[in-house]
């Protein structure tokens, strides 16, 4: 086999009864030019190769713990070459007749059974382990058989390497038994390798060698370790990177080819981190100056101080994870950002990735790193999100795809996400999650708000970034004001925790900077219960009552904070009504709730953070206020939720101390004898936070939040201990064994496979877009370029507003045009989500998608809410100021988020 391979590898070609033949990759789309096999090899070898000297170090690491703990035997010059042939051979599937027929005319015989299948990817990773067996003794290498199981898998999602596990007789041979494989269809697998072994002249006893040799190489995988899983996750990662790459410069020159190589391997250099500094040092001086200005100024420098010797420190003492606790308002972003430099210096690090668990935050953020690090935008930092702004490439197809597989791939020096695409990059196993695990190497990871993370998942998220941190050269900065200490976590069920010693607190004694910046307090003593009957009447009073109190001190300005979405429409109508009825008809009423559009949730924000203080004002609004808003109220009324989601809401109460202190109130609304809380939290940590604050009649502090916190990784390694259901320690074992969730869809959290949800995965969850017409000062003026540059006008005849009518007419059409290019299609809708992201809104209803299809017309993932159905209307479906009414839809009830 060794010499065909040679041939194919140098030549592009294979031999059929003596006759030469081409064997092609990639063509036109009329095959009118065509990329041969070793022409996509060797560039795949020239990105695999490349990557690999940018982090030989890392790759070096896993074959010395390969050699100790799964007693592999080849040196690392071989175990390196064998990943560059990996990369070569990743499609030698390529060489079955029937897909070089199917795919490009190609005839290589004429005889071709009629049950041979021209899918590649099996057919690729059963002859690469035949070659790899051919060329290394596999009973004293058995570890080599982790690279099939990727190439399987590189065109569709990493897979589990216990998919094709058997339960017959003959025992488990996974990926190469096909009968187990593919059930009733194997025997047309089997056909298709016995065809090319027999046509090829290969070794048809290779087969049987390779199942019992796999039969070992699951015993040889330890559960209680995660090395081998997160090599497997990093080298996915690189082929599925290389081949895109590649593949995307089928004809270009070896040469050419060559010189782009540096453009995806972006991070900070010394010439970089030399402005970075810089910019750091400039705020830093702006703050000293800035010193006098506020009684808080000098805590934040001390606070800041202090956390950079915690750095210096920890690091010293052999620490990559570093928490940084800080009260709302000390400055962690610029405090992140110190650290960050001081890392970049210490260390190998040449990354920046900086993850919020909210879009509105990120972009906050992102706008100051942007201000202060002195980088070139969308080249040297980017913000990436799945609504992450394109349109500035004014129709350039070159640039979008550079931009699109950039950001894909993570590939710039410094970068503002999302939590959710930075975890689903590590818990998620499809092709396009994976693409950027491997750029997460030698990275300094910032993550904020880490509370706001599912909280059965904790010991999961913890184990992974400790395990990821030492793997794979991260430092981690972990920072919140409300930081559970997740070290203390256990991962498994005999186990204490074990990351007790592998973390460092970057401020010793955080709880004495927090009465520095005590803004506010909660006004009674005990949380005051409403019963919702026939009429919200007393709700409604209570809320009045309160507003009247604080209008009375010339405190303003309020926040209503309630449960869910159809209990803030209700409070928002009948609390205008109460006003207008006792005179207060020019109080401000503002509702934002999860189903406002963006766009007008923007002009909401910007609307209070512009009002005078003379102006009253009260927004009613559901928990996602809690930490996505940098916005400051007089006071808040908060319908009861956990003790840490409480902590983020009196976060919005005088948050820049422009009065003295703050008033907060807690209500719990009971309809149905049940608390309105409990549709949204677990009662498990609402009962805690009941406990908790009737014991201090509410008046708690920084330590009883610690407490709240301890008890609540009480609770989750109690439950890790116990045996009768899957849990954190399963998920982990299944992690460590490669026994990934099969796909990704919320029947797998009762099957024995990893499974964890950064957002807990919803049935019945849908994208509305609304058309209505928007005015052109919701967008930015690069999107409103981009619109005047398509084809069809989305403008209303005065050019003023955009009609959402309009722009999903041309969305249609780019669409319907763009069928059968895979390309051409990603780029329409990358280009697009910015501009149609301001009309779209997400929802749970409680209708099947069967039902909601037969009321709403669809437009590619969008459910359409046409104009007729936009009011405000008891009878109409979406309001522009109140949002969605669900109840339009079903008669039943439930819960909007």
């Amino acid at each position: 086999m060794r010499n065909f391979i040679e041939e194919l590898i140098k030549d592009g070609i294979v031999r059929v009864n003596g006759e030469k033949n081409n064997i092609y990759s990639h063509s036109d789309q009329d095959h009118s030019k065509f990329e041969r096999y070793n022409e996509h090899a060797k560039k795949t070898r020239l990105v695999m190769h490349y990557f690999m000297n940018q982090e030989e170090e890392l790759i070096k690491d896993f074959h010395n713990d390969f050699k100790k703990n799964y007693s592999l035997q080849i040196p690392y010059e071989d175990f390196e070459e064998l990943i560059l042939n990996f990369a070569e051979l990743h499609d030698l599937g390529k060489i079955n007749p029937l897909f070089q027929k199917d795919k490009f005319q190609n005839i290589i015989c004429k005889n071709i059974p009629p049950d041979v299948r021209s899918e590649h990817s099996l057919m690729s990773a059963i002859l690469f382990a035949m070659y790899v067996l051919e060329k290394f003794n596999l009973e004293e290498n058995k570890i080599l058989l982790i690279l099939p199981h990727i190439i399987y898998g590189h065109h569709t999602r990493l897979r589990s390497i216990h998919e094709a596990e058997s339960t017959s007789l003959d025992g488990r041979y996974g990926l190469f038994s096909l009968s187990s494989q593919f059930g009733e269809s194997y025997s047309a697998y089997e056909t298709t390798l016995a065809f090319l072994i027999k046509l090829y002249g290969f070794q048809e006893t290779s087969i049987f060698k390779l199942r019992n040799i796999h039969n070992q190489f699951y015993d040889l995988i330890d559960e209680n370790v995660s090395t081998l899983s997160i090599f497997y996750n990093y080298l996915y990662s690189l082929l599925t990177k290389a081949d895109i790459i590649s593949s995307s410069h089928s004809f270009s020159s070896l040469s050419n080819f060559k010189k782009a190589l540096p453009s995806f391997y972006r991070r900070i250099d010394n010439e970089m981190l030399q402005r970075i500094s810089e910019g750091i040092e400039e705020r830093q001086n702006k703050y000293r100056e800035q010193l006098g200005d506020n009684p808080l100024n000098p805590v934040r420098k001390m606070l800041y101080e202090e956390a950079l010797k915690g750095l210096n420190k920890g690091y010293s003492g052999g620490k990559s994870v570093f928490y940084l606790k800080m009260p709302t308002g000390a400055g962690k972003t610029h405090t992140a950002l110190g650290l960050s430099k001081e890392l970049l210096k210490l260390t190998e690090a040449n990354r920046i990735v900086y993850a919020l668990p909210f879009i509105s935050l990120l972009e906050q953020n992102y706008r100051y790193l942007r201000d202060t690090l002195n980088l070139k935008i969308n080249d040297e930092i980017r913000s990436i999100y799945s609504l992450s702004n394109i349109s500035f490439t004014n129709g350039n197809n070159k640039e979008v795809e550079d931009i699109i597989t950039y950001d894909d791939f993570f590939e710039y020096p410094v970068i503002c996400t999302t939590t959710v695409s930075l975890f689903n990059t590590i818990v998620k196993f499809k092709k396009r999650n994976k693409y950027r695990f491997s750029s997460l190497t030698n990275s300094i990871i910032i993550i904020d708000e880490v509370q706001t993370l599912p909280v059965k998942y904790w010991s999961e998220f913890n184990y992974l970034l400790n395990e990821m941190a030492e793997n794979l050269g991260l430092y981690i900065i972990i920072m919140s004001a409300t930081v559970p200490r997740l070290e203390g976590l256990k991962h498994n069920r005999e186990l204490d925790p074990v990351y007790s010693d592998k973390v460092h607190y970057l401020i010793k004694d955080a709880e004495v900077y927090y009465e520095h910046f005590e803004r506010n307090h909660i006004v009674n003593d005990q949380i005051e219960t409403i019963e919702i009957d026939d009429t919200s009447e007393e709700l409604i009073n209570s809320i009045f009552d309160k507003c009247i109190h604080n209008f009375e001190d010339d405190h303003n300005h309020g926040l209503v904070v309630v449960n869910t979405v159809h209990r803030s429409r209700e409070v928002y109508e009948k609390l205008i009504e109460k006003f207008q009825n006792n005179g207060y008809a020019s109080v401000q009423c503002i509702l934002l709730n999860s189903t406002i559009l963006p766009a007008k949730k923007d002009q909401i924000v910007r609307k209070i953070n512009n009002i005078n203080a003379e102006s009253k004002m009260i927004l009613i609004s559901t928990q996602s206020v809690e930490a996505g808003l940098d916005v400051s109220f007089h006071f808040v009324i908060r319908d009861v939720g956990t003790l840490e989601s409480i902590e983020q809401v009196r976060g919005r109460c005088n948050r820049s101390k422009e009065i003295e202190v703050g008033e907060v109130y807690l209500i719990d609304i009971i309809e149905n004898e049940k608390s309105e809380a409990s549709k949204v939290y677990s009662n498990w940590r609402l009962d805690l936070t009941k406990s908790l604050l009737k014991k201090n009649k509410l008046n708690y502090d920084i330590t009883d939040l610690n407490h709240y916190f301890e008890r609540t990784l009480e609770k989750l390694n109690q439950e890790i201990s116990t045996e009768y259901k899957l849990n954190a320690a399963d998920n982990i074992t299944c992690w460590n064994r490669l026994k990934y969730e099969e796909n990704e869809y919320i029947g797998n959290q009762s099957k024995n496979v990893f499974h964890v949800d950064v957002i807990e995965e919803k049935q019945n969850a849908y994208q509305f877009f609304v058309e209505t017409e928007l005015p052109i000062n919701m967008f930015s003026d690069e999107e409103i370029e981009f619109l005047k540059n398509t084809s069809y006008s989305c403008f209303d005849g005065s050019d003023a507003f955009i009609s959402g009518k309009k722009l999903l007419e041309l969305y249609r059409q780019e669409l319907e045009e763009s069928k059968g290019d895979f390309v051409k299609k990603k780029i329409i809708k990358r280009t697009f989500s910015s501009v149609i992201s301001k009309f779209v809104f997400s929802s749970l209803v409680t209708i099947s998608e069967h039902q909601l299809e037969g009321r709403l017309q669809k437009v590619g993932s969008y459910f359409v809410i046409n104009n007729d159905d936009v009011g405000d209307m008891n009878y109409h479906l979406y309001s522009i100021e109140k949002g969605f009414d669900r109840a339009q839809l079903s008669d039943a009830k439930g819960i909007i988020i």
